[in-house]
């Protein structure tokens, strides 16, 4: 994909220690840079339990749902949102 052609804001909120082999935390990086886009890291949560792709791990902000959502709904808002997320 051409990310130079995209129009749209976009609000990326990924967890530094993902460690879904399809969601590496570095491209989330990458990917906000080339797009021009608000990165908002995750730190802590848990506890985790199942595979690193799944809900249950930190791809899924376990104890940080309500947090995460918050961000998401500060950006829909007033586009704004934390850098980072921790507890």
């Amino acid at each position: 994909m051409d990310w130079s052609e995209l129009r749209a804001h976009i609000l990326r909120i990924h967890h530094v220690d993902d460690s879904c082999r399809f969601t590496p935390y570095g491209e989330a990086g990458r990917l906000a840079e080339k797009t021009h886009s608000l990165l908002v890291t995750v730190h802590g949560g848990g506890p985790y339990r199942g595979d690193p792709c799944e809900p249950f791990y930190p791809h899924g902000f376990v104890g940080l749902e309500r947090e995460a959502v918050l961000a998401m709904r500060s950006w829909v808002t007033s586009s704004a949102a934390p850098a980072d997320i921790a507890k």
